[in-house]
């Protein structure tokens, strides 16, 4: 190894750097190693972890996000590990086959997992370099409007999540955004706000969070500001309510009416969280007892459920019909906070005058979101944990997080 790379490591400026002979000589020990299966797992996953500069990973987005981000507890960095040696046809000779095999079992692994349409597109933007995706290409499926974007992304996630050849993703992109555009097109009557030609290209400016300063949400059309003729019933909510139905996250009735102050049920509310905070993922499966797979709540429902947001009741209902109760909304949006990894360090202390009423399992989480100004008391200082939640206060309390 160190002879093939002998132009590196010797340089006549300064023959005797003996830095670069000891580096070659670590890489090409650790390349031993992976080709001879001479150290344990652990073991090579330590050393290229110490080493990943030497051995040219710093720089490897797969890498640095989905390996060193991995967790050692559930072995997934053993798993990883494990596939690029079954990978190995002959030994590695170099760092870069080293680098592009971490990258290819890595983002495979990765795109094992049942991971959202968003997160896909995430790693797929991250190694375009390695994918072969170039500038143009990327842009095809990157500057599309709104309309379009979600469908496309979706699209392109299951075909790159099913791919055994991950350079063939390139290819397919063009062709992927077309199919998304006509299947908008045909679904809206060919009347989509967006529509610019074949291949729409809107500039959408991301909308920014408050708390935490970090999500992928929605992006809002300003050309399609959406209201209803019954929100002067909850005045204090409008605002709201047409922003989250301009992003397309909140629907109304066929009367153009929202009814502001009804009571939303568990399943409408896991699709407002699901589409707020960007995790929703149409291919997505969760089985509970009371929730059928062709209900239109389902893949809502198993997005969040994969996520650990919601869970089954000890007969695994999820009891989706029924009127979601404030601290159970409360326990929600604090899961998916937390799965996300987007919660701060704050008390949750709590001071309601009916504390006694909120049930256990909520204490923290409405403590947290009382805390941060997220949710707020019915008068009296109560928080009426057990009152079922009206429609315009879901829709406040995520706009509150997501703007």
């Amino acid at each position: 190894y160190i002879y093939d790379n002998k132009d590196d490591v010797y340089d006549e400026m300064s023959p005797a750097d003996e830095t670069k002979i000891c580096n070659a000589t670590k890489a090409a020990s650790i390349l031993f190693m992976v080709n001879n299966d001479v150290v344990s797992d652990s073991e090579l996953i330590d050393y290229i972890e110490f080493y990943d500069e030497i051995l040219g990973l710093n720089d490897n987005n797969a890498y640095l996000k989905i390996f060193e981000g991995a967790d050692d507890e559930d072995d997934d960095k053993n798993d990883i590990l494990d596939d690029i040696i079954e990978l190995l046809e002959e030994d590695i000779t170099s760092l870069d086959e080293l680098s592009d095999l971490m990258s290819e079992c890595a983002i495979k692994y990765k795109f094992s997992k049942n991971i959202s349409y968003s997160s896909v597109m995430e790693i797929l933007g991250d190694n375009r370099d390695f994918l072969g995706i170039d500038d143009d290409t990327w842009d095809i499926y990157d500057d599309l409007g709104s309309d379009y974007k979600p469908t496309a992304g979706k699209k392109i996630a299951a075909y790159a999540k099913k791919a055994t050849d991950l350079m063939s993703i390139a290819g397919k992109i063009e062709d992927l955004v077309d199919d998304a555009i006509d299947e908008v097109d045909d679904d809206d009557g060919g009347s989509s706000s967006s529509s610019v030609g074949k291949r729409p290209i809107v500039n959408v400016t991301t909308p920014d969070i408050i708390i935490p300063p970090v999500i992928d949400t929605p992006s809002k059309d300003e050309n399609k500001k959406l209201t209803f003729t019954d929100l002067s019933d909850a005045e204090w909510a409008k605002d709201y309510i047409e922003n989250f139905a301009s992003k397309g996250i909140i629907n109304g009735y066929a009367d153009n009416t929202f009814k502001p102050n009804n009571p939303i049920t568990r399943k409408e509310f896991a699709k407002i969280l699901a589409l707020g905070f960007n995790v929703y993922d149409e291919n997505s499966k969760y089985e509970f007892s009371d929730v059928k797979g062709d209900d239109w709540s389902y893949s809502y429902i198993a997005s969040l459920a994969n996520l650990g947001v919601i869970k089954g009741d000890d007969a695994n209902n999820f009891n989706p019909d029924a009127n979601i109760t404030r601290q159970d909304m409360a326990v929600m949006v604090y899961r998916i906070l937390d799965a996300l990894k987007l919660k701060e360090n704050i008390s949750t202390d709590l001071s309601f005058n009916d504390l006694t009423d909120i049930s256990d399992y909520a204490l923290a989480s409405v403590g947290y979101l009382a805390k941060s100004g997220v949710i707020s008391g019915m008068g009296n200082n109560t928080f009426a944990p057990l009152e079922n939640a009206t429609r315009a206060q879901a829709v406040k309390i995520l706009d509150s997080l997501i703007k």
